[in-house]
């Protein structure tokens, strides 16, 4: 199980903080991070492109995502983290902007965790 470190939420959300998610590791969308070591998006979770790469059931009916994009803290070859963004209005087309956005974010995060680790 993992636990969220951080999150952003528009009015009337769902927090994912506190949740304990069950086997986020061995989820679709990290499975597919691990094997393709670039961003995952879907932008209807609920018409997947891939039904191998659908969203687990509990993430649509627990937090009502609808569309969502992860991308991963990488060290090396090995994934050390997971930025994910979804959003529950409807289908959303993900632009390259946002998609370059959120691998910014996971090079900051990895860049974070390498200062400390390096003292």
């Amino acid at each position: 199980m993992a636990s969220v470190a951080a999150e952003s939420l528009d009015d009337g959300a769902r927090s994912l903080k506190g949740q304990r998610t069950p086997n986020v590791h061995g989820s679709a969308a990290v499975r597919w991070l691990r094997a393709n070591k670039r961003t995952f998006v879907m932008e209807d979770c609920l018409n997947p492109w891939n039904p191998e790469v659908a969203p687990e059931d509990y993430v649509i009916e627990l937090y009502g995502i609808r569309s969502e994009m992860v991308s991963g803290v990488f060290q090396g070859e090995a994934l050390i983290g997971v930025v994910s963004v979804h959003y529950t209005k409807g289908v959303r087309t993900w632009s390259d902007e946002e998609v370059g956005m959120i691998e910014a974010a996971c090079r900051a995060v990895r860049d974070i965790i390498d200062d400390v680790e390096n003292g």
